[in-house]
């Protein structure tokens, strides 16, 4: 017990890495949600396992062509066969847009089941606004479309009618 009266389990740890969005005080993670355990770095097959959900199914050639390195390299990173250095970890992270604490940090089982469970939600959710501005613009396409195929209907008929009989 602390002398504040609290069990350290209870205590929330403050770790010296600071997440965008926690709080100045470190007690909660970017989720708002009380870290009542520190995080810690992720074992390199963990990583590995992290960066191969990040780059998706686009083949290790086109991550490789993405992201300016060697093939052979991306595909030793992507298997877990070598070590991932910080800049590696950077240039994945910009090119793929994922936070570069989500693929080095793992966080207490409480805390990834919600960033989880958001993440779950926000990538279609993403995917249904683009969805959504796509057909917007379909829409405006198809307008312009009809009244340009008014606008020549208009032209054939008064062409014929202008034509002289025979």
């Amino acid at each position: 017990m602390g002398p504040d009266g609290i069990h350290n389990a209870e205590r929330p740890v403050a770790s010296s890495l600071r997440f965008v969005g926690s709080d100045p005080d470190g007690t909660t993670d970017p989720l708002g949600e009380p870290i009542t355990s520190a995080p810690r770095a992720l074992s390199d097959r963990e990583l590995a396992a992290r960066l191969r959900t990040a780059v998706g199914a686009l083949p290790v050639s086109k991550v490789a062509e993405r992201v300016n390195m060697n093939s052979e390299t991306v595909r030793r990173y992507l298997t877990g066969a070598s070590k991932v250095p910080a800049t590696a970890v950077a240039r994945l992270a910009v090119e793929f847009q994922v936070n570069p604490a989500e693929l080095l940090v793992a966080y207490p089982p409480e805390t990834d089941a919600a960033r989880n469970a958001e993440s779950s939600v926000a990538v279609p959710l993403e995917r249904l606004r683009g969805l959504r501005d796509r057909l917007a613009g379909m829409r405006e396409t198809l307008a312009w479309l009809e009244s340009e195929l008014q606008s020549a209907a208009r032209s054939v008929t008064e062409l014929a009618e202008a034509k002289p009989a025979v």
